[in-house]
């Protein structure tokens, strides 16, 4: 009779789990500042906003396929399963990413704050007159808190060059002070409860 290892076989799997939630952190970085919460065993879910509306929006499956093989488990061993895994993290934290773009194009469209720059090229004019559009947050040192951008490697290296432009900058901080007094005003007029 050969021995079954039920312990060390339970161990492997839930180290092999906690491997395969990091790596997919890991691949997936920017989604780690997004809140998130465990659903077990549903098909929906409802999502309450800020403003109070409420939407049943139904699970979407993500997946990645752990595969192995004999030849590939007889020639590397335990390093072809941790590599079957990392393959499918990737996949996962990629799908993970396109759902969260998906769903956040979706949320734009719904509250009508989707901005069309109709082809026109992403420029310092565009980026400004897109943040004039949004409402901007200030910690309690009056730096704003700007919203994060989605860009590819090119464009990001091109923004960064505009913090160089004195003309750019005095905009951008017209723009501030603008936001900034406007937030003043809501904070100071908000009402708080009890």
């Amino acid at each position: 009779m050969l021995a079954d290892f039920i312990e060390t076989k339970k161990i492997l799997k839930d180290r092999l789990r906690k491997f395969l939630i990091e790596r997919t952190s890991h691949h997936g970085v920017f989604l780690d500042n997004v809140r998130n919460i465990p659903l077990y065993e549903c098909i929906s879910y409802d999502q309450t906003r800020f403003d109070g509306s409420q939407e049943t929006k139904k699970l979407e499956k993500l997946q990645g396929k752990i595969v192995l093989t004999k030849e590939n488990l007889n020639e590397k061993g335990f390093i072809a399963v941790l590599e079957a895994y990392e393959k499918a993290a990737k996949e996962i934290a990629y799908e993970q990413q396109a759902f969260f773009f998906r769903r956040f194009d979706e949320i734009i469209k719904n509250s009508g704050q989707e901005f069309d720059a109709k082809g026109k090229p992403f420029t310092p004019e565009l980026l400004l007159e897109t943040l004039e559009k949004i409402d901007l947050d200030f910690d309690e040192n009056g730096e704003p808190n700007f919203p994060t951008i989605f860009t590819g490697k090119n464009l990001f290296e091109q923004a960064k060059k505009w913090q160089d432009s004195k003309e750019y900058k005095q905009k951008l901080d017209e723009l501030i002070e603008r936001k900034y007094s406007e937030w003043r005003y809501h904070e100071s007029n908000r009402r708080l409860v009890n």
